[in-house]
């Protein structure tokens, strides 16, 4: 009889991403169904959630659906207007 030898995966084996990912992917879930939500926590937390400084949202970006990605683009007006004037023609 063979003896089978079991090991556990470590977690970003078991998952195909990094943790960073893995936290950024569920703060976008998060915040996409906030940005729905007819509950006062869940709004609060959206508001709260445009609020922070654009720098922390980096990683979330591309997981965020374009109603949220569009708020932080409003909710960031000025910061965005300054970095599209130093962007260079060339």
């Amino acid at each position: 009889m063979d003896v089978v030898t079991l090991t556990q995966p470590n977690e970003e084996e078991q998952s195909g991403m990094s943790e960073e990912e893995l936290v950024s992917r569920l703060i976008a879930m998060g915040v996409n169904a906030a940005s729905s939500s007819y509950d006062n926590a869940d709004k609060e937390i959206y508001t709260g959630f445009l609020a922070l400084p654009l720098k922390s949202k980096a990683s979330l970006w591309l997981h965020l659906n374009d109603r949220v990605r569009l708020a932080l683009l409003t909710s960031h007006h000025d910061e965005f207007m300054t970095w599209i004037d130093g962007v260079s023609d060339e």
